[in-house]
Parts: structure tokens; C-alpha cells; sequence
């Protein structure tokens, strides 16, 4: 078959610079008007970075230059419109927490509209699937196990303490090197032979990104402690997060919406722009060459790149101390692979399912991703991570599944899919259209990780100095807030927050 869907960025509706940035000036000047300031990588973080500069009316527009080594704007914040149907899915960046406030307010001023995922009828995640060690589980059994360790999780929380690379104590040290599957072995009753234990074990597996044997426990135990629960359940397995929304039409239209706006006040977006090295000059200005050989010197520079990639940009003159470089050089990202197939009809709705399953089947999770949204047809997103997450390889971090763009074990990959889908819903795959994405993001050059994951040992080591600068050299990104990794709303933050380290330079 042909694959009948529009990729929103391959398209774009006006016009951006490739190849053909506008050099800018290096003299330094007192007044904030003729300082020049590059924001590299053209994802929510770097477009957000550039909207709290512009509005802070302390710079020239045309002296602010992004820089991005795609040929499309929105990193991760990346949709796919599904033909005829005009539904839509999204191949990274999904959902919106009820107190991601920044995000929200972006939303707001680009009047854009939200869907709410939240079934109202779902109060006490009945609707919800749970199937482990080959039997069905349920919401309020998960709640009854975790009440059972509620009382020792709390009481590790107060001995942990604040953590950070220069704030720890033993406890918290202990913990931060004591792996999530060792956790769950030593204090979930029959460890990873329960199925809480394996509950468990699948939901972080997935949600960062790695296998629990390389997670530090603490990336659970912050998440899900007992003040962050309802009072009478349903356990909320990532604590906080509730994971409610989505943009109305995809979330592609919020850097859409920015870099427009950023555009026609001056702001240059220049696309295929590879960063290959960054240097700090005799006068303290810096440096930055791309891939093609252009070079262009700045008073300041916001790095948007995940570590993933800084890595690989040649940062040996830019002064960089010994902190930053381990940083750089040791923040692991998790390798999470979704997959967005679509049925004939949301035949999950017939057995009282909101398509929400969580499982230790491969596929370890699955959601409604056209919840909210007009059409019989529907999407369900399978996601999954660490070892599984990699058992196979696309050609390239986001295509179609299609005959061209998939190799041979991509399609064995989906057929397994399907077949453990089947083990829960039986004749689920009947209905599957033989439409779909998949997006692994770690195969992707520009990307080499989904998000940013904490292994053993990172939160009293590295924790907290992924945002600091080094001179005029700021740093933004999701993985540059330890509270908000893996979030869109981290990522624009933490571009706001890099933004104003500048404004408050000059104010």
C-alpha cells in the first residue's frame, strides 16, 4: 500500500533560511542593541529562548540568529497528519501535564486549543488494562500493593533528603546507586515475581527509557511518593504527572506558531545548519563553525543540543570545566521506540477500555492516540524502551512503515506487536489498517536518544549542573531541568530560563 500521510514539516507554509545566514557583527558594544546572540537548535527550547529575548526588548531582532542541523523546525515536537482521516499522531513529544504552566501559556498566546485525554467516567482507572506474568491485573489491586510500601517509601524520601552534584548525604548516595530492579527486589514482596513488582518494573522501563538494572532507584521513588497520590487511590504511577493533554491538531503547531511569529519580527531560523565546533576567542566572544565551513563569532550562545550531540561537537576550546565535560560526556539518554499503528475502528471502546494498557509483553504500554479526535478509524501508540527499544533497527529514527523505508525486522517487530496485543484484546490485529509510524528517535543523527535518564550514581554527581553556564555559553533543553527531563514543558522552561540569564547580564 501507500501510506497516505503528510509529514507537517516537510512542507513548510513559509519560508526559512538554509545555508544562507546573515553574518553577524563582532564588536561588542555597551549598548544591548548591537549584541549578538545564537540560539542553537530550533526545537521548543531554542524558539522559546528566542521569544523571552525578543519580548524582553532589550535586542535587535535581526541580531538574534537560530541555528538547526534538520531541515525542519520542532525537534521532538513532531506530528504526522494521517489522510483521509485527518486525524493526527505524534512521533516524540506528546502530552502536557495539567501544571506544565509555561507550555500552557504559550498555548494560550498562539491561541491554540488543547484536547483533554482524561476520561471524566475514569475516576478509578477501571478502564485502564494491566496484564503481568501472564495474568490480568487491575487498578485497585495495584493501589492495595502500593499501600503496602508506602510507609518505607516515605521513610527513604525523609532520609534521602535534597540531592544534587553538590548537595548529598549517605542515605541518599546509597539510593542513588542502588539500581531500580534492585529496589524492587529488596522491598517489593516477592520482587519481580509479583505482579506490582513487574508493574513497576515495565512503567519505568518505558518511561525513561532504560532498563531498570541501569536506572538509579531514585527515579522512582521522587516520582511516586505518597504526598504526590490521591487519598484514596488510584495509584498514580508517575506521581504528578497525569499526561492529560495534547495541542488540538498536533503539537507541531506551537513551534510552527513561534517561528512564524519569530520570523516576521526578524529573527533568522537558519535550517542544515550542523554545529561542528564552538570556541571562546581571545576577546571572550565565541565561536561557532558549521558543517558547511561558515563561521560566525557571538557574545552569547544558548546550546539547546541534547548531550547526545554535544558530545559530538568539538567543545575543546570553549573552556568548558571539568564538571560540564563530564556532563556532557555521561548523561545517558533512554532509547524508547514508538509505535503508532491504526485500527479500522477503536474496537478497544468495546471492552469498556480507554486503550490504555500497561503489560511486561514487549510492548510494555499502549494509549488511544486519537482520543479527542473526529473519525471511526483510530491510532493506538505502542511504546516501549531500554533492551526492547533497540532489539530492532529502521532505516532512519522516523518513517512510515512501509516496504521502502523499513527493514525486514521492523515488520517482524510489528507482527510481534500485534501477536502480544492479540494475547490481551484476542483478534485485535484484524483490525489493524497496515498503517503506521515509527519514530526511534536514538537512530535519528540529530536526536541519538528519546530523553535524558539518570543511571546509577548521576543525581549526587552530575544532578542540577546541566544548566549552568560556562562564560557566555548557556545550556537549555529538557534535560537541563532534573524536574521536568523528558517534557516538553522542561524544554521550553529551561529555554526561558537560559534566555534570561542573558537579560539579567544587561538589566
Amino acid at each position: 500500500y501507500e501510506l497516505e500521510m503528510k509529514d507537517n514539516h516537510k512542507s513548510p507554509r513559509y519560508s526559512y533560511n538554509s545555508h544562507k545566514s546573515q553574518q553577524p557583527r563582532t564588536e561588542r558594544s555597551k549598548d544591548t542593541r548591537s549584541l549578538q546572540i545564537a540560539i542553537v537548535g530550533a526545537g521548543i527550547s531554542g524558539l522559546s529562548a528566542a521569544l523571552t529575548l525578543l519580548d524582553s526588548k532589550l535586542f535587535t531582532p535581526k541580531n538574534i540568529h537560530i541555528y538547526d542541523a534538520n531541515n525542519y523546525i520542532g525537534g521532538r515536537m513532531h506530528t504526522t497528519l494521517w489522510l483521509p482521516e485527518y486525524q493526527t499522531s505524534e512521533w516524540c513529544g506528546e502530552f502536557l501535564d495539567s501544571n506544565h504552566d509555561f507550555m500552557m501559556n504559550l498555548t494560550k498566546r498562539f491561541n491554540l486549543s488543547l484536547i483533554d485525554t482524561i476520561d471524566p467516567t475514569d475516576s478509578d482507572g477501571s478502564r485502564g488494562t494491566y496484564y503481568f506474568l501472564k495474568q490480568f491485573y487491575n487498578a485497585s489491586e495495584a493501589w492495595r500493593d502500593y499501600q503496602a510500601i508506602s510507609d518505607t517509601i516515605q521513610q527513604q524520601l525523609e532520609l534521602i533528603g535534597d540531592i544534587s552534584y553538590n548537595e548529598t548525604n549517605s542515605d541518599a548516595t546509597y539510593f542513588d546507586n542502588l539500581s531500580l530492579y534492585d529496589w524492587i527486589e529488596k522491598y517489593i514482596p516477592n520482587g519481580h515475581q509479583s505482579q506490582f513488582g513487574a508493574y513497576i518494573d515495565s512503567a519505568y522501563t518505558q518511561e525513561y527509557g532504560l532498563d531498570t538494572r541501569e536506572q538509579s532507584s531514585l527515579n522512582f521513588l521522587f516520582a511516586i511518593s505518597p504526598e504526590s497520590q490521591p487519598e484514596n487511590g488510584p495509584l498514580s504511577i508517575y506521581g504528578p504527572s497525569d499526561q492529560r493533554y495534547r495541542i488540538k491538531d498536533g503539537n507541531y503547531l506551537l513551534p510552527e506558531a513561534i517561528s512564524k511569529y519569530l520570523m516576521k519580527q526578524k529573527i533568522s531560523i537558519n535550517l542544515n545548519y550542523n554545529l561542528t565546533k564552538i570556541s571562546i576567542n581571545d576577546n571572550k566572544k565565541i565561536s561557532l563553525r558549521f558543517q558547511n565551513d561558515e563561521t560566525y563569532i557571538y557574545d552569547h550562545v544558548i546550546l539547546t543540543l541534547p548531550t547526545t550531540t554535544l558530545k559530538y561537537v568539538d567543545y575543546s576550546e570553549a573552556k568548558f570545566d571539568s564538571l560540564k565535560k563530564r556532563v556532557i560526556n555521561e548523561l545517558k539518554y533512554g532509547t524508547t521506540t514508538k509505535l503508532n499503528l491504526q485500527f479500522k475502528e477503536r474496537f478497544w471502546l468495546k471492552l469498556s477500555s480507554d486503550g490504555v494498557i500497561y503489560t511486561d509483553l514487549p510492548f510494555l504500554n499502549s494509549w488511544e492516540a486519537t482520543s479527542g479526535q473526529k473519525g471511526e478509524t483510530g491510532i493506538l501508540t505502542l511504546f516501549t524502551g531500554g533492551t526492547i527499544g533497540t532489539s530492532f533497527e529502521p532505516k532512519k529514527g522516523i518513517n512510515t512503515l512501509t516496504t521502502s523505508s523499513c527493514n525486514k525486522n521492523t515488520f517482524l517487530y510489528v507482527e510481534g506487536f500485534l501477536d502480544d496485543l492479540n494475547e490481551i484484546w484476542p483478534n485485535a490485529s484484524t483490525y489493524y489498517t497496515g498503517k503506521g509510524t515509527i519514530s526511534a528517535p536514538w537512530v535519528d543523527k540529530h536526536f541519538l536518544g528519546s530523553y535524558p535518564a539518570y543511571t546509577l550514581g548521576q543525581y549526587s554527581t552530575i544532578s542540577g549542573y546541566e544548566k549552568e553556564r560556562q562564560m557566555n555559553i548557556h545550556f537549555s533543553g529538557d534535560y537541563t531541568s532534573p524536574d521536568l527531563q523528558g517534557f516538553m514543558e522542561g524544554a521550553a522552561s529551561e529555554g526561558d530560563r537560559a534566555a534570561n540569564e542573558i537579560i539579567a547580564d544587561y538589566s
